[in-house]
């Protein structure tokens, strides 16, 4: 943890080994500070977030002062944060929601991809639970250029597209008996790459020739993913996408495809396509899940109820947790007597009990989704759980 903590970097992504490190920090000052998007269309000089930054360490400066007491020693904890605030070709290059996380071992931002409302906490640890939205969506997924000629596999998340495999079908020269011969040519590549030549023959490849050339790239895409999971979105000519889905042994093909001549697609393009397809997948695991809660709502599986989640959480047993967005629970958990107390606002000494489960659901494993009310299983409750036994 220290040596992510001692790097001041601003990151663009945020990994499950770093909010790993951030869920396991403890320290007797703990603050974490969220700031929203810049509104699109707004200047760099209508941005409001130095202002509610410059807010929050004027109220991070009286907490301090409560808990340590002498104003060297705050000024020079929140250092790191003052620098920030200061620097004026950060907020004009960094218009995405940030979340800054500060301890006795270091300082660290982190930009992220999703909303997040303003909001500044303190404590003995992080908060933690706006950015978990990022791992809900962040399912992995690949997608696969396809013609006659060129396949390219990729693996894609939350941040983009990285290129896995690419394999072509190369008509060489004709022989002397007259008769093109076909080259199977491929290699790997561990990032994205443009501007590739596209070989073409003579004549067309029969069909016979196309599914052999099919069969080949199925042996690739079953050697490097088959073990996995993971939907796999193709972009191709709808005759493509039949003959492929025909013959593939891969069983996690996505029922729709991009399609359309690959060639013509950038890279982003085939991003934005594919990740519309994706969304549509993780809503449907999620109602898939909301389901199932709803079919067991009265059985010892589930619970709305504090006392009865925030213990499962933290002994590993929520399969899903749902949480209401922009409401929160405070008090205190005492684990020896697996006993909650429930206060009614943030004070000294107690915790936000929702990030307390929410984090401790997902780092044993649980999937945790951040719902409006009108989306909950059972509206108007705070969380709504689904244990796993």
């Amino acid at each position: 943890m220290e040596e992510l903590m001692m790097d001041p970097s601003i990151y663009s992504s945020l990994s499950r080994k770093r909010f790993g490190q951030l869920a396991a920090t403890h320290d007797i000052h703990c603050i974490s500070i969220y700031l929203p998007a810049v509104e699109e269309g707004r200047m760099a000089n209508e941005d409001k977030r130095p202002l509610l930054l410059k807010n929050d360490l004027k109220e991070l400066h009286a907490e301090l002062e409560r808990y340590k007491g002498g104003k060297n020693y705050v000024k020079n904890y929140l250092r790191p944060v003052e620098l920030l605030l200061n620097n004026t070709g950060f907020w004009r290059t960094h218009h995405q929601a940030l979340a800054m996380f500060l301890s006795g071992n270091g300082f660290v931002c982190f930009s992220l991809p999703i909303s997040a409302s303003a909001r500044v906490y303190f404590g003995d640890h992080f908060y933690l639970q706006p950015l978990l939205p990022l791992f809900a969506e962040d399912i992995k997924f690949f997608v696969m250029t396809l013609t006659r000629h060129e396949m390219i596999l990729y693996e894609g998340s939350s941040y983009g597209l990285t290129e896995r495999l690419v394999k072509r079908n190369v008509p060489v020269l004709m022989g002397e008996n007259g008769r093109s011969a076909q080259k199977m040519l491929q290699f790997r590549s561990g990032q994205e790459q443009g501007g590739r030549a596209m070989f073409h023959g003579q004549h067309e490849d029969n069909d016979k020739e196309l599914v052999k050339f099919f069969k080949n790239v199925d042996a690739d895409v079953m050697r490097l993913i088959g073990h996995e999971t993971y939907p796999l979105v193709l972009a191709c000519q709808g005759y493509h996408f039949t003959h492929f889905r025909r013959l593939t042994r891969y069983a996690h093909v996505h029922p729709e495809f991009i399609e359309g001549n690959p060639a013509t697609v950038g890279i982003n393009k085939l991003f934005v396509q594919a990740s519309r397809l994706r969304r549509a997948l993780i809503n449907r695991m999620r109602n898939d899940k909301i389901k199932l809660f709803k079919e067991l709502q009265f059985a010892a599986r589930t619970s709305i109820r504090p006392d009865k989640i925030i213990p499962a959480a933290m002994e590993g047993r929520v399969d899903t947790l749902f949480v209401r967005e922009s409401h929160d629970l405070f008090g205190l958990f005492d684990q020896q007597n697996r006993t909650v107390i429930l206060d009614e606002y943030k004070k000294p000494g107690n915790a936000s009990l929702v990030n307390m489960a929410a984090v401790n659901s997902f780092e044993n494993g649980g999937q945790v989704y951040v719902m409006e009310d009108d989306e909950m299983p059972v509206r108007e409750t705070v969380m709504n759980a689904l244990f796993r036994y």
